[in-house]
Order: C-alpha cells, then sequence, then structure tokens
C-alpha cells in the first residue's frame, strides 16, 4: 500500500536549555486526568509548551530569556529581582473538519514515569504517566492518520495518506497567529515571540 506522508515544523526552537532534549528530542506524556480532557499529551520545549488535542496541536510559547533571568535572581538574589509577568503567545493549529473522537496511540515509550498531584481532588491527579517519542491520530480523516513526533529542532507532525485517500480533505487553520506570509517553500507564522514556519509537504 502507498502512503503519501506530508511533513510539516510545527515548532524550530533551539534546545540548548535543556541537554536531556537536545540529547533524546521531546517527549509526549500522556494525560491520565491531570490536565483538561481535550488534552491528549504534553512535550515541553526550551520556550514553549506543546499541547496535542484531538484534532489540534497548541503551542503555548514564552519569553525564555525571562524565565532564565527569574531563574538566575534566585540563585543571586542579591543581584536584584527582573520583571516577574511573563509573556505568553498561544497558537492553535486546528485540522477544520477532522473527525473529533481519532484513535489516539502512543509510540515510542521512553523510560520512566511522572506523577502529577494537583489540589486535593484525587480525580485531578495523574499517577505512573509514561512519556512517548510519537503519537498518533488515526482515521484523522478518511484514510489519513496525523503522527506528531520529536525532530531534530522540535516538534513536527506527519498527515499519512492511506491508499484512496483524498488530500483535499485537509483542511487547517491558525487560530492565535498575529500574520500569516507564504515563502517558495514554506509558511511563516508571524507571533510576539518571533516566528514558527511550517515546511512545504513532502510526498
Amino acid at each position: 500500500m502507498r502512503s503519501l506522508h506530508w511533513t510539516g515544523v510545527l515548532l524550530a526552537v533551539v534546545l540548548s536549555s535543556f541537554s536531556s532534549f537536545a540529547q533524546t528530542g521531546a517527549s509526549f506524556i500522556q494525560n491520565r486526568g491531570q490536565w483538561p480532557a481535550a488534552v491528549t499529551h504534553r512535550a515541553e520545549l526550551a520556550g514553549a509548551t506543546v499541547w496535542l488535542e484531538k484534532g489540534a496541536i497548541l503551542v503555548d510559547r514564552y519569553d525564555g530569556a525571562a524565565v532564565d533571568a527569574l531563574i538566575h535572581a534566585h540563585v543571586h538574589p542579591y543581584q536584584g529581582f527582573p520583571e516577574k509577568n511573563i509573556r505568553h503567545h498561544a497558537l492553535r493549529l486546528r485540522f477544520a473538519g477532522a473527525n473529533d473522537a481519532p484513535i489516539v496511540e502512543s509510540i515510542g515509550v521512553r523510560p520512566g514515569a511522572f506523577n502529577f498531584i494537583l489540589g486535593n481532588d484525587p480525580a485531578q491527579w495523574g499517577r505512573n504517566c509514561h512519556a512517548f517519542s510519537a503519537v498518533l491520530q488515526k482515521d484523522l480523516y478518511p484514510g489519513i492518520d496525523l503522527r506528531t513526533r520529536a525532530g531534530a529542532n522540535g516538534v513536527k507532525y506527519d498527515l499519512i495518506l492511506g491508499q484512496g485517500a483524498d488530500p483535499s480533505a485537509i483542511l487547517f487553520s491558525y487560530e492565535g497567529a498575529d500574520a500569516i506570509s507564504f515563502d517558495p517553500d514554506r509558511i511563516v507564522i508571524r507571533t510576539s515571540l518571533g516566528e514558527i514556519s511550517e515546511s512545504i509537504p513532502l510526498a
């Protein structure tokens, strides 16, 4: 069976702040009740948190330099404290008309587990949450799967078209973008904290 892969670079960031990310790539931690029900997985990158949702990918960018300055101030308080408000910019890639209940499969389990004890309600706790190298949403559109994975410079997604699938069914929008422009080989999405680029499809 022939498949068509449509690859997008969702978030290109330098991973120098976290050496473990630079070595192993992003990890997608599963949601076991500790986050809103719309979320399936979360990944932390330098300067951004990526939330995977059914039919969408939400990127919460923040001012990494300001975070580093706060950390430095706590280690060296005698030097004074910088501004405590951290700027954020949320951008959601939404697949329009997609299946709102795709089958979600976690791929490539990473060593270890995470526990999230939030508040006093055990129903909001997430125990024994595992991290994965990729997440697959099956039949996002008829015969089309969405795979989100760790790339060398950030998070990437692939739209995998099975035999007979109609690529014209794929429609998406960028919610929260300040502006969008088109270069010969990419889409550039501008936010208040910089640019995010989408590469041309690769078959």
